[in-house]
């Protein structure tokens, strides 16, 4: 009975026990057994008091079987805390030293981690590639058998969501300068272009001369003007006296043909002569026509 009763007891205090340690929260780690993360993955045979050793404590975690504890080393890779800190979820603070590694490099160490909780600073530029493992090793000694925290986190550049954590900022360039030179060069820039010439200064204009016109020669002397060949009249009967008669003679002067009909009806068969030289032209063409006086003509 008493047996059972002091099971009991210690049945009770398990869970305590399990809750009452820690773990890493920032960068996020990955466990395997979640309700148990707060759990020792080891224990090592050891007094209860100051740890005096002077062991690798991720090397002694190893030869117990714990390699990254109840974390998942294959976990994906979280963004590198941006102010360098380590953050831990600690429920009870044990006495013993730790140990903080990036890959195979120890990067910080406490004699008694306690002191430095919640937070452990850690020198990220150890990390040279974009994933690199981070990993806790705690070792508490404040009673016996000793007890191992032991946890492990992908970090890197190239991290997703990491909780409280952040990428650091890269101070490499995002991309390398190009040595070789380019195989389709690009053209030589042409000369600059000059500014465009603008309108010529147009200056004073001549006013435009007109030649003078010649002025007129002297115009060519009027020549003897022939005498206007009266017309023929439009009646067809010679001109008589009141009476009735003809008279035979032009009712003009004497020297200027008449137009009275002959009255010889046979003066087409008649040559006629004028009885001044003046006229004879003129009645060689009319005397025919009956229209020069009977006597400026003579017969044929």
């Amino acid at each position: 009975m008493l047996c059972a009763r002091s099971f009991l007891v210690f049945a009770a205090a398990i869970p305590a026990m399990v809750a009452a340690h820690g773990a890493i929260s920032v960068p996020k780690c990955v466990f395997k057994d979640p309700p148990n993360k707060n759990a020792p993955s080891a224990l090592i045979e050891g007094p209860a008091g100051p740890y005096t050793g002077n062991d690798v404590l991720k090397d002694l975690a190893d030869k117990h079987g714990s390699t990254c504890g109840k974390t998942d080393p294959n976990a994906p890779v979280q963004p590198i805390p941006a102010d360098g800190m380590v953050t831990f979820d600690i429920s009870a603070t044990h006495i013993g030293p730790c140990e903080v590694w990036l890959d195979n490099e120890k990067v910080a160490y406490e004699k008694e981690c306690k002191n430095v909780f919640p937070k452990i600073k850690v020198d990220f530029s150890k990390c040279k590639s974009s994933k690199c493992q981070l990993r806790w090793v705690w070792l508490a000694t404040h009673n016996s058998p000793w007890e191992v925290f032991d946890n492990c986190a992908n970090v890197g550049t190239g991290g997703g969501d990491g909780g409280e954590g952040t990428k650091q900022p890269s101070t490499a360039p995002s991309t390398a300068p190009s040595s070789s030179p380019s195989m389709n060069p690009s053209p030589a820039p042409g000369p600059a272009p000059g500014p465009a010439p603008g309108p010529k200064p147009v200056g004073p204009v001549a006013p435009e001369t007109t030649a003078p016109a010649p002025a007129p020669g002297p115009g060519p002397k009027p020549g003897p003007v022939a005498p206007e060949t009266p017309k023929p009249s439009s009646s067809n009967q010679p001109t008589s006296k009141p009476d009735g008669k003809p008279d035979g003679k032009p009712t003009s002067s004497p020297d200027t043909p008449g137009t009275v009909r002959p009255s010889d009806p046979d003066a087409a068969n008649k040559k006629y002569r004028g009885k001044r030289g003046a006229t004879s032209e003129w009645c060689e063409a009319n005397c025919k026509q009956q229209n020069c006086p009977p006597d400026y003509c003579e017969p044929m």
